[in-house]
Formats: C-alpha cells, sequence, structure tokens
C-alpha cells in the first residue's frame, strides 16, 4: 500500500505541476495562427490531409478561455490528491514502524 500511495503522489505532483506551467503559460496567451499572432479581426486558414479550416481570432480566444476552468481543476485536484496521498504514506509509515 506504502508503494502506490508513493506512486499515486509522484503522479499527483506531475498533473498539479503541468497544469500550473499550463495556467502561467496560458494566462497571457495571444490567438496565434501557425507561429504567427494574429490581431483582432484576422482569420487563419490552415490546410492539412485532412482538409481546409479557418478560425477567427475570437473563436481561437475563447477557445484559450474555455481551457483555462479544466486547467485550473487539474491543478487542484492535483495538488489535494498529492497531499493526500503524502498523508496517507507518513500514517502507513508511522503504523509500520516497531
Amino acid at each position: 500500500m506504502k508503494k502506490f500511495t508513493g506512486i499515486l503522489a509522484a503522479i499527483a505532483l506531475l498533473v498539479c505541476a503541468f497544469s500550473l506551467y499550463l495556467l502561467v503559460h496560458h494566462s497571457d496567451a495571444v490567438p496565434q495562427c501557425g507561429d504567427r499572432r494574429m490581431e483582432p479581426g484576422e482569420v487563419c486558414r490552415r490546410v492539412s490531409s485532412g482538409g481546409a479550416t479557418s478560425s477567427t481570432y475570437e473563436e481561437i480566444e475563447r477557445s484559450i478561455a474555455d481551457s483555462l476552468p479544466i486547467e485550473r481543476t487539474a491543478a487542484v485536484v492535483g495538488g489535494a490528491v498529492f497531499v493526500l496521498a503524502l498523508t496517507a504514506n507518513r500514517r502507513l509509515a508511522r503504523r509500520n514502524t516497531p
């Protein structure tokens, strides 16, 4: 059980760290088309083997804003699971100490 809680803590810490990384880099995100920054009113056209798509500046901006609650939730849940796993791990260690 101790090994399980250790692995769970490591995974939760990775989820929390990755979510926080995304939050930091998304907070100032500006819509881009490829590697070029877009301006309000512009349309980004992409062509791939699956066909052509187009997105406006506003649609991309809304998509960025829509992903923020998911990243915040993942960061909070990851942090909470990390703390709970560490607490369980310490309790197991105390219980197994002679």
